[in-house]
């Protein structure tokens, strides 16, 4: 199992998407709210491959944008802007600010889970 720790105090701000998290990995911060991952309103965040659990802690992840094609349903385009997930991810006093996912370059029904999204194959729990 991989652990990551962010200090309370630090921002970290993405200059691309982050790869998906493809082993057992636990990320924690301060759960003061100060430990903050921010996609800067133009990088997605989180995903979680099946057969992983991943656990995050403490995090604010914000400004996570996804420009999602909802005709692809199989894979990560469709929504979880923050987190989107086909393994098993437990959420745990985290806070999740303006993460969008667009669609086709404007929001409409075919957005799903601006800040989180799991599918059937996947098991979600939010603390």
């Amino acid at each position: 199992r991989s652990n990551i720790v962010i200090p309370a105090n630090t921002t970290i701000k993405l200059t691309a998407s982050l790869p998906a998290i493809s082993s057992n990995t636990t990320i924690s911060g301060a759960t003061n709210g100060t430990s903050i991952i921010d996609g800067t309103g133009l990088y997605a965040g989180f995903a979680v491959n099946s057969g992983v659990t991943a656990e995050f802690n403490g995090l604010t992840i914000m400004n996570m944008r996804l420009n999602a094609d909802y005709t692809r349903r199989a894979d990560s385009t469709i929504g979880g802007a923050a987190i989107f997930s086909k393994g098993i991810v437990t959420v745990d006093s985290c806070h999740f600010e303006n993460n969008i996912v667009d669609v086709t370059g404007a929001n409409d029904v075919g957005a799903v889970g601006g800040a989180i999204y799991s599918t059937q194959s996947g098991n979600l729990t939010v603390r």
